[in-house]
Order: structure tokens, then sequence, then C-alpha cells
């Protein structure tokens, strides 16, 4: 398996892990980071992180392995806590995910 996953935050953007090769428990630590602004202007109360295997053929699309949406409610409600929980996936497995979520003058700034 290669996965890896996507973050989607949203109408306003979504971002992408990069793809682990040959592992069924793969690990991104702190290698990636992903930065999400105004989500309380924009109305986003929740994000959707599915995990895909990336095809190794030319002719074969990536196939999604799994989904979990994640409510941010609480973590809107709690700024600058660090939450880190693992997430059920839609097909089984989990996801784990550290989320941090700022305040400031500039807006908001939602740091998975």
């Amino acid at each position: 398996c290669n996965p890896y996953v996507i973050i989607r935050c949203g109408l306003i953007k979504s971002e992408q892990t990069g793809v682990v090769h040959n592992s069924k428990s793969p690990s991104w630590a702190h290698e990636e980071r992903m930065v999400f602004t105004d989500l309380t202007e924009n109305g986003v109360s929740h994000i959707v992180a599915t995990v895909y295997h990336k095809s190794q053929g030319a002719v074969g699309e990536d196939l999604a392995l799994g989904k979990a949406v994640i409510d941010l409610t609480t973590n809107l409600m709690a700024p600058g806590i660090e939450i880190d929980e693992n997430y059920n996936l839609d097909s089984g497995g989990s996801l784990r995910l550290e989320m941090v979520y700022f305040m400031g003058d500039g807006g908001d700034l939602f740091d998975l």
C-alpha cells in the first residue's frame, strides 16, 4: 500500500500529505503540517480526511481507502488547546491527528 491523506476544509482549501511507500501503518509524524485560515469567517465546522492508495501505474487511478469527518466545534470553542486524537475511518482503521486552533487580529488559524 502507498498511502497518502487529503484534508478538505470546507470549500476553502485542501492539503495533501506525502506518499508513504510500501506501508500498511504509515506515519507522517511532524513531517506534514497544514494550516487553514478564516474558518469561522467561512462557516467551516468540520474537516474531511480521506486516506488514498497511490497507484503505481500510469493507467490506474488512486483508490480511496477510507475517510473520517472531524467535527471542529470543540477546537473552535477552545483556542490554543492542542487536540491529539484518533479518528475512525468509515472503512475501518483510524487516523491520528494533532490539531490546534488559534485566533488573532488577522483572523483565525487552524494548524493541523
